[in-house]
């Protein structure tokens, strides 16, 4: 006698259409979409527990997608049944936009409060980013900024401020510090 078992990942589960944003990667606005990502042990080749469960929002363009955390997903698991509800004509787009107003205040105040411990943890980077030329800060920001963490990025943009470094992120450092 022998059993076969194993693991599946990345079954993956369309949620609904959440917000409009601009990709990263391919630079479209569109509508992106969440997905619900499971990973479960199979027995014979029959799922028989799920162990972990994920949510993202992909990019219905170029199938970008970024992870969520369990608030963000909580919030964007109900922007997505509102959006269906709203394409299933079970609700009018009157209590579907006051609906959003409140979810997006949600989203905001969570995505302020990440913004603050990223610029905490950047507190930690500052005598790496320090010892670093206004070139290699540079060259971070505008060509390798995917490649770190945001504290990382922070506390680059707030070096190049710090030295009244110019140049075309400057907008996006003002955004972030204020």
């Amino acid at each position: 006698m022998f059993v076969i078992f194993g693991w599946s990942n990345n079954n993956s589960r369309y949620c609904g259409p959440v917000d409009s944003r601009k990709c990263q990667q391919c630079g479209k606005t569109e509508h992106w979409h969440l997905n619900q990502v499971s990973n479960h042990f199979s027995l014979f080749f029959i799922p028989v527990f799920f162990y972990s469960n994920r949510y993202i929002i992909k990019c219905p363009v170029c199938e970008f997608q970024m992870n969520l955390s369990d608030k963000e997903a909580k919030i964007y698991k109900s922007i997505a049944e509102l959006n269906n509800d709203f394409l299933n004509d079970l609700i009018s787009e009157d209590q579907r936009d006051s609906y959003l107003v409140g979810l997006n205040e949600k989203i905001e105040f969570y995505q302020e409060d990440m913004i603050k411990k990223e610029i905490e943890n950047s507190k930690n980077w500052i005598s790496k980013v320090e010892n670093k030329s206004n070139e290699e800060l540079l060259e971070i920001i505008n060509n390798q900024a995917e490649n770190f963490q945001a504290s990382y990025i922070i506390a680059v943009q707030n070096e190049l401020k710090k030295r009244n470094f110019k140049n075309n992120w400057s907008n996006q450092t003002d955004e972030i510090s204020d």
